[in-house]
């Protein structure tokens, strides 16, 4: 039996591109339970087309299925419908946060915000005779008026809300990360996969523990949209460097403000860390050589979505973790595998904790790892991600592209030449 053929379109170079779908591609191919492929790195979406090698055509022709991960842009979604049009074959969407709930303080919410039709196009009434005056602007839709007339809408802003809402909505499968994901993505799509995060052990396990820290040292790392998370439990870390003068408090990847203030404060005892690519990041944060790892988060819809990674990671090198007690990680075992912490108090008492007794911190960071490297091993999700592509491909009825005349999304107008 031949193996499937799978390609992968990657959004960014980041987390999301690596835990989504380069660590699954990796795992796939090595236990030779699919062909998969996918765009080089920094090769951004719709990728260029290169004759003969990756382009479009090629890559319809090769695959049995693709997998696309979020859409952030009207092109990327063309190349979608483009391939789904000439080769009929599936398509699945590949996405790790809802999208629809994302908070005000987040620093991508005007990308991702539902926006109102006048905050996407400019509206021109011109005579069908003036059109070609406007070549080379960015026309989403022409419509033919009485009197020779045309109405035009120019494209001035993406609604990728909208774009994100169609492609979910057309998808063969969506493939995420949790339940409840899952749940809040039902409403546009019923054929949904739940595929974890998960560690590949081979790659944390080839790392050396690093040398121990002369002071104790509390740490953070992750993404820069975690700043009002930061910001909330600076108190608690404030209060924790007051009364225990031999800590530290390391963090990376994210200016919170009121950690910039902290490291402003206490000089040589909160610092910012160096960024490290995503190709060597379980390098970088091995050796941070955290003693205390936090992971704070909201209790908020977006939040409430999000997965466990922070302690899969932690666990990875078994460090404990004190974690919100808020979905995504209710998962930790309070006292056994991590701690949970919701109030300032609660947060200070949970880090003093650890910070007084080296042996509980050893053992919690063991059971941790055992666990995770049990329940979230990539080698083992890798046979799940493949049950689920071959599903979707056995399954996949061939259908013709359908077509709108009510200009929805600006794929389909009347055009006027």
């Amino acid at each position: 039996m031949n193996k499937l053929k799978v390609w992968f379109f990657h959004s960014e170079d980041s987390a999301v591109g690596y835990y989504r779908l380069w660590q699954p591609q990796e795992w796939l191919n090595k236990l030779g339970l699919a062909e998969v492929k996918r765009a080089t790195q920094s090769t951004k979406m719709p990728f260029e087309i290169t004759p003969g090698k990756d382009s479009i055509t090629s890559v319809g022709e090769w695959a049995d299925i693709f997998v696309f991960q979020r859409v952030d842009r009207v092109e990327g979604l063309a190349v979608l419908e483009a391939l789904r049009a000439k080769f009929n074959k599936p398509v699945i969407y590949e996405v790790d946060d809802n999208l629809f709930t994302i908070p005000k303080t987040h620093p991508q919410y005007e990308v991702f915000r539902q926006k109102g039709a006048d905050e996407v196009f400019d509206r021109i009434r011109i005579k069908a005779k003036d059109l070609p005056l406007y070549k080379g602007r960015d026309i989403a839709l022409v419509t033919k008026l009485d009197n020779d007339e045309v109405l035009v809408a120019i494209k001035k802003s993406e609604d990728i809300y909208r774009v994100n809402e169609y492609a979910l909505s057309t998808a063969d499968a969506v493939f995420t990360t949790t339940e409840m994901l899952a749940k809040a993505y039902r409403k546009f799509n019923k054929n949904i996969y739940v595929l974890k995060n998960c560690i590949d052990f081979d790659l944390w396990d080839s790392v050396p523990a690093p040398e121990p820290n002369k002071n104790i040292v509390i740490g953070w790392a992750g993404g820069g949209q975690h700043r009002k998370d930061l910001d909330m439990i600076a108190p608690a870390i404030e209060q924790v460097l007051i009364r225990n003068p031999d800590v530290e408090f390391h963090w990376s990847n994210c200016y919170a403000k009121k950690l910039l203030a902290l490291k402003e404060k206490y000089p040589g005892r909160v610092k910012l860390l160096d960024r490290f690519s995503i190709n060597d990041w379980h390098k970088g944060y091995k050796g941070w050589g955290f003693d205390i790892a936090l992971a704070p988060i909201q209790n908020i819809e977006f939040d409430r979505c999000k997965s466990n990674l922070k302690w899969l990671e932690n666990s990875a090198c078994k460090i404990p973790t004190v974690a919100s007690p808020v979905t995504p990680y209710m998962c930790i075992k309070h006292g056994e595998t991590g701690f949970l912490a919701n109030e300032t108090k609660e947060w200070v008492d949970c880090i003093e904790t650890l910070i007084k007794d080296p042996t509980l911190r050893r053992r919690i960071g063991q059971a941790a790892y055992d666990e995770v490297k049990r329940d979230y091993n990539a080698k083992d999700n890798a046979k799940n991600y493949a049950k689920a592509l071959t599903e979707v491909h056995r399954n996949y009825i061939p259908k013709p592209l359908e077509s709108s005349n009510d200009g929805s999304m600006g794929l389909t107008c009347e055009a006027v030449a």
